[in-house]
């Protein structure tokens, strides 16, 4: 989101997308509400799918969608029209993973440091937005505001993380919380053990608890 707030003001943008200093409050205005509004729709019907077919699954695609989004609005369409096409798409998956992300950490972290593992959500999602500023920041100092690349290489670094996020879900095991509510109790017991790398009666009695509710 903040990487599109300085894009916005870049000339090169106005430039191809061919819109004059009278309708820049709009199109600022659209461009930002547009990605809040898919998001805002992402948080309200992702729980059922989360549900359906689990976490990891779900935050795989809510990646692919982001990255969809992205690409859409990194190619130099000239057309307003596609650029918030672009960002309503990538707000979907921005706001689905969104909630996805502090479920799946809380589910799969232990009780003892569960706050603090969700806490580097927010820390990570900071981060971003401190870097966007300066990535917005060098690109304005290095790069001719005659070309493209001024506004699309800011927008199109947006898909280094969610592929990350994406390709590093296979790396990982579905919640063991989810797999136990679906009644795939040894495969939940399997990914417990896999992200407590132990299998102690400690981690046995971890999963009772889980079993209980």
């Amino acid at each position: 989101m903040t990487v599109e707030c300085g894009v916005l003001t870049l000339a090169s943008f106005a430039s191809d997308f061919r819109y004059s200093k009278a309708h820049k409050t709009r199109v600022n205005s659209l461009a930002v509400g547009l990605q809040q509004a898919g998001a805002f729709v992402a948080c309200l019907v992702v729980w059922p799918v989360a549900d359906r077919l689990g976490r990891k699954k779900t935050l795989m695609l809510s990646s692919a969608i982001f990255m969809v989004g992205a690409v859409i609005e990194t190619i130099n369409t000239h057309s307003m029209a596609a650029f918030y096409v672009g960002r309503v798409v990538a707000g979907v998956g921005l706001g689905a993973s969104s909630v996805v992300v502090p479920m799946f950490s809380s589910e799969m972290a232990p009780k003892e440091i569960r706050g603090r593992i969700g806490s580097f959500f927010q820390m990570f999602y900071t981060i971003g937005i401190f870097t966007s500023y300066w990535v917005d920041y060098a690109v304005l100092q290095r790069i001719s505001p005659h070309s493209a690349s001024q506004w699309q290489i800011p927008i199109s670094l947006q898909l280094i993380p969610a592929a990350l996020l994406g390709f590093g879900c296979l790396t990982l095991p579905e919640s063991a919380r989810w797999l136990t509510k679906k009644g795939r109790h040894d495969e939940a017991w399997t990914s417990l053990q896999w992200i407590r790398a132990d299998s102690s009666s400690a981690t046995a009695q971890e999963m009772a608890e889980i079993r209980s509710g």
